[in-house]
């Protein structure tokens, strides 16, 4: 009974010290993401919006017309920011059918383009990963944290900026005013898709969208820099996006699913559920 007594009592000093390291490293990992949020934000505040007219969209390709019309974009204000939750599944191995949730908050900024994305991922009771991913003055960054404390990886060079830069230019989906940024070019292709090209701070990327009868954007496709095997590889990358809805005066994609497209097949990697969207509030969400 002694032993069992013992053996009891070191299962609940186990649990604690993963229940404390868990809290520290949470709230250390929160308030220095908070204060980046802070600084990413704060020079959005100032921002001047204008309204959308139909003469402002009229140099676009057709499909982007549409898809912009369908949207809700004319006579609207213009976005500035965006700030969203999301649900989602995540697969970090393709090799494997294992899928991890994730609670993420993400805010985008259009003047000029950039995100932040932050996420905690759910691995077993009282055991996570955190990460971030930041793209700001044409700079990208991936940070993941075991227990928000351990860093597990934190990537940045060339090859990450491109990627955020391509990520960047099919997020506009959830921004659609973006579409007008002049950093932003388009190309028609057909009625139903066009090509995009993004430069920023001498990166540039290009991707093509599709859209369907409606108007709305469906598929993204770019060739994107991605880490596989310990080396960073350009490879075709895609999202496929539906169950539009109307949030806050535009029309969005409400989940969407991110594939690597591999000479070895199809890696989904990321399934998206959004859950808030919100335009032109230059703060971060309460209780982060």
């Amino acid at each position: 009974m002694r032993f069992l007594k013992m053996g009891l009592i070191c299962i609940l000093v186990i649990v604690f010290i993963l229940l404390m390291v868990s809290f520290v490293g949470n709230y250390v990992f929160r308030q220095q993401v908070n204060k980046e949020i802070d600084e990413f934000l704060n020079a959005q505040k100032e921002v001047a919006m204008k309204t959308i007219r139909l003469e402002d969209i009229e140099h676009l390709p057709t499909p982007v017309k549409n898809w912009l019309k369908k949207a809700g974009a004319i006579d609207s204000e213009s976005i500035h920011t965006a700030r969203s939750k999301q649900t989602a599944l995540v697969r970090l191995d393709k090799t494997t059918d294992n899928w991890l949730p994730l609670e993420a908050d993400q805010y985008f900024t259009v003047n000029e383009p950039g995100f932040l994305w932050k996420a905690k991922f759910k691995i077993a009771p009282f055991i996570h990963i955190v990460g971030k991913d930041k793209y700001h003055h044409g700079k990208g960054q991936m940070l993941i944290k075991f227990q928000s404390l351990l860093t597990i990886a934190d990537a940045t060079g060339y090859e990450i900026d491109q990627g955020s830069l391509v990520r960047y230019l099919a997020e506009i989906v959830w921004v659609p005013t973006a579409a007008l940024a002049e950093y932003i070019t388009w190309e028609e292709i057909d009625q139903q898709s066009s090509k995009a090209t993004i430069d920023f701070e001498g990166v540039s990327a290009t991707g093509v969208f599709t859209f369907d009868d409606d108007g709305n954007p469906i598929h993204f496709v770019a060739d994107r820099y991605g880490e596989f095997d310990g080396k960073f590889m350009m490879q075709p990358w895609s999202i496929k996006m539906h169950d539009h809805q109307f949030v806050n005066g535009f029309k969005v994609p409400f989940k969407a699913e991110i594939t690597w497209k591999l000479d070895s097949g199809d890696y989904t990697w990321y399934s998206l559920e959004l859950k808030e969207l919100e335009f032109n509030r230059a703060t971060r969400f309460k209780m982060n």
